[in-house]
């Protein structure tokens, strides 16, 4: 089913297009043909482990490690939690972040626009100072917008807090008083 919601979005699961729908047939298509060859993967009487699309045999330890994963995966687990977690004979680091990804609108929620009098002041002394301290530890930041689809339970829950005062926003334009009121009105985060 394919629903749009104007300016040309669909709301269908990307599953459902045509040419995944194609490629999953000719994939259903190329295992049965496998099966009817081969016969019932789960039938099969043999310990070799084959691969259904080469036909190659897999090597007896790999396929011993394939047999044992599930009891491998738990000792590997036991271990980690008894070295990192309980002992703490190993530290637990997480990897460093290469990325950042930022809800958009929170940041602003959360910088105040402290002294600033206009939006370039408000740009230059506080939005601009805070991005750069996050891109001091990160190669890449993603700011993201969302928004609101009309009709729905978040809209809804959002009109009832009221609106702001709609306000154009360009650097010499004074700063709104209350903040939080001039947030409220999507159009002035755009």
């Amino acid at each position: 089913m394919s629903t749009s919601t104007g300016a040309g979005r669909h709301t269908h699961h990307h599953d459902q297009i045509p040419s995944v729908q194609t490629s999953f047939i000719k994939d259903v298509h190329s295992l049965v043909s496998v099966i009817e060859e081969l016969g019932n993967p789960f039938e099969e009487e043999s310990l070799d482990l084959v691969a259904l699309h080469t036909k190659e045999i897999a090597s007896p330890s790999a396929a011993e490690t394939v047999r044992n994963a599930k009891s491998i995966g738990q000792d590997q687990f036991q271990t980690f939690n008894r070295e990192h977690l309980m002992e703490g004979t190993k530290p637990t680091e997480a990897p460093p972040a290469t990325s950042v990804v930022l809800d958009g609108a929170a940041v602003l929620q959360m910088l105040k626009p402290a002294a600033a009098m206009n939006f370039e002041e408000y740009a230059h002394e506080v939005f601009i100072p805070y991005m750069s301290t996050k891109l001091q530890t990160v190669s890449q930041l993603d700011l993201v917008f969302d928004w609101y689809v009309a009709d729905s339970l978040k809209c809804t829950a959002r009109a009832k807090r009221g609106q702001g005062v709609r306000k154009r926003v360009v650097g010499s334009a004074t700063i709104p008083r209350n903040w939080q009121n001039f947030l409220r009105l999507d159009s002035n985060k755009t």
